[in-house]
């Protein structure tokens, strides 16, 4: 997800490999989606999230986009609240 700097804006920059780890959890996961969708400004009728944590924060990230460059990575800290975003 981007380079140092972009990293580093998103408070991730020091999040190691071994801290990205898939949540599996549906409490957390609905949590995910909750504030991602408070994020997204033109709704859709399907999703397909991936929710990873980086650390203490979390990723999450709307698979249905497949076009390169517009689907977005979503970083929110540990209470959910929205730190910023990543084009992928």
């Amino acid at each position: 997800m981007g380079g140092t700097v972009i990293r580093t804006q998103l408070g991730i920059a020091d999040v190691t490999p071994s801290q990205i780890v898939p949540v599996t959890d549906k409490a957390t996961c609905a949590k995910a989606a909750e504030a991602m969708f408070a994020q997204v400004p033109a709704k859709q009728t399907s999703y397909m999230l991936y929710v990873v944590t980086l650390g203490a924060s979390y990723g999450v990230m709307d698979n249905t986009i497949t076009e390169p460059g517009k689907s977005l990575a979503y970083v929110f800290d540990h209470n959910w609240k929205y730190v910023g975003n990543q084009a992928l």
